[in-house]
């Protein structure tokens, strides 16, 4: 934005405001720094050399993670039909600067395989990558993977089993390694663990986990959290914190890690719940964007925003909402809608601070024909989500930050803070609107030195009109506005 000064556009904040949204928005759509299919549809017509006559038509619930090494490694499910017996884990890797590579066939049970989530812990260094799935649509039967080697060899607890090895066993197709079947009865199973519900765990500041899964009782969904104690993520301690109905398919935002305060998001109509005490308990909320009765996928962004994933209108397209809050959701993005079936998002942060994102692209549970559906993958810029100055990195920003940046975060007792970084040394002034463009309070007019700060101000007067607007200007210059709803 090229505005000398905030002064000279006092009296017409309205407008400016909403001409600095539009612009945002504009810009909002440039956070896609990358979109493609992980592999082609046609390519992916091949038999089911297991069940001769079987044919891929379908793959779904894409999963994703970073691996230690910087490799990005994207498991889903595919088969003949939803929940046939052929329905397996496929796995498909790329890695720093390279392409994709086809599908390789991870699992080989005799009966259908479900809604994997894939995950690679970040507080523990040591951590392995882990890869949980199920063997029901239901929640119950959990099992899990954990790979040493970026998802090159997978091992099955307890005792660290040698499960798959991409490096020894002989490719026979060009798709992928011929798995021999597990023995009946074979079972990976966690303990106390009742399976993934689709959406990332929350890695707590202790280094647990929390996981959403799902069950169905008398005719409804619900969903308990279930949370490991931190040591051992693939061979059990786990636990149930609690059962919320209805639910189904939550996917976690933290509004406060200070004091705990965490958000679920549901699928189809369900309201969302929140805890306070670390997702020990929880209460419905409200507040969450359409999903067309599908699965979502959110994060809380390192520049203080949240975003969701989702796909409104029936599946119709892949959209991005962002939230200060929690609980108001704008569009921010369309990341696909080609009039097709668009679904089952699912979103993992990078070590760059940017988000990986698949999806289900041209969705089928078999009825199509061989050949037609994907997954899509794209990557996207936090930062230009939120309509803030794009950095090369918006993880931990406050030790890295190239250019000026402000957060919004909710406190309690009406208090909103601002947290913000300056690049350089200079004169900063932070100005807060209502949303007639009056100024309500000159929040900051001092010289910085190069660093991280914050300031705390007592939004409840602002409340009542909704919305309030914040003007970050340095030397003398707006660097940005930023809206502020209640």
């Amino acid at each position: 934005m090229k505005m000398q000064s905030v002064h000279g556009f006092v009296t017409g904040m309205a407008y400016i405001t909403l001409a600095a949204m539009a612009l945002f928005a504009a810009d909002r759509q440039n956070a896609i720094l990358e979109k493609e299919l992980i592999f082609q549809p046609q390519d992916f017509h091949i038999e089911n050399n297991w069940e001769p006559g079987k044919m891929n038509r379908m793959c779904h619930a894409a999963t994703i993670a970073e691996a230690k090494n910087k490799s990005l490694v994207c498991v889903f499910y595919a088969g003949s039909g939803e929940g046939n017996s052929d329905q397996q884990l496929w796995v498909c890797y790329k890695p720093p600067g390279g392409d994709w590579t086809f599908p390789r066939r991870l699992t080989n049970w005799q009966r259908a395989v479900f809604n994997p989530v894939i995950f690679q812990p970040r507080r523990n260094p040591d951590a392995p990558l882990l890869l949980y799935f199920r063997l029901t649509s239901w929640a119950g039967n959990g099992q899990v993977l954990y790979s040493d080697d970026n998802g090159q060899t997978w091992y099955e607890p307890p005792n660290g089993q040698k499960y798959a090895d991409w490096n020894d066993q002989p490719k026979n197709t060009q798709w992928g390694t011929d798995l021999p079947a597990l023995p009946s009865g074979h079972c990976l199973k966690v303990t106390n663990f009742g399976g993934p519900d689709k959406a990332i765990p929350l890695e707590m500041p202790d280094g647990s986990l929390l996981f959403g899964s799902g069950q169905s009782a008398d005719s409804r969904w619900k969903f308990n959290i279930e949370q490991t104690d931190g040591t051992n993520y693939h061979g059990g301690n786990w636990k149930w914190n609690s059962v919320c109905d209805p639910g189904t398919q939550p996917t976690f935002l933290v509004l406060s890690e200070d004091s705990m305060q965490l958000k679920v998001l549901m699928r189809a109509a369900s309201s969302p719940y929140a805890s306070t005490d670390g997702g020990k308990t929880w209460k419905p909320s409200a507040g969450q964007p359409d999903n067309g009765g599908a699965a979502m996928a959110a994060l809380t962004l390192d520049n203080g925003w949240h975003a969701c994933a989702h796909t409104p209108q029936q599946r119709a397209r892949i959209q991005i909402s962002i939230s200060q809050d929690g609980a108001q959701w704008e569009k921010a993005v369309t990341v696909e809608d080609d009039g097709q079936r668009q679904s089952y998002p699912f979103m993992a942060p990078g070590t760059d601070g940017k988000l990986h994102l698949v999806w289900s692209w041209h969705e089928s549970r078999g009825g199509d024909a061989p050949g037609t559906s994907s997954i899509g993958y794209a990557r996207i810029d936090p930062d230009i989500l939120a309509g803030l100055p794009a950095t090369s990195s918006s993880r931990n920003v406050l030790q890295s930050a190239s250019s000026n940046q402000l957060s919004i975060r909710g406190g309690t007792d009406g208090f909103t803070r601002l947290a913000y970084n300056v690049a350089s040394p200079g004169h900063v002034r932070i100005m807060l609107y209502d949303v007639n463009g009056k100024l309500k309070s000159r929040l900051v007019d001092q010289h910085h030195v190069s660093g991280n700060f914050d300031v705390n101000f007592d939004a409840t007067p602002l409340a009542s009109r909704g919305m309030a607007v914040v003007v970050f200007e340095y030397e003398g210059k707006v660097s940005f506005v930023k809206q502020i709803v209640f």
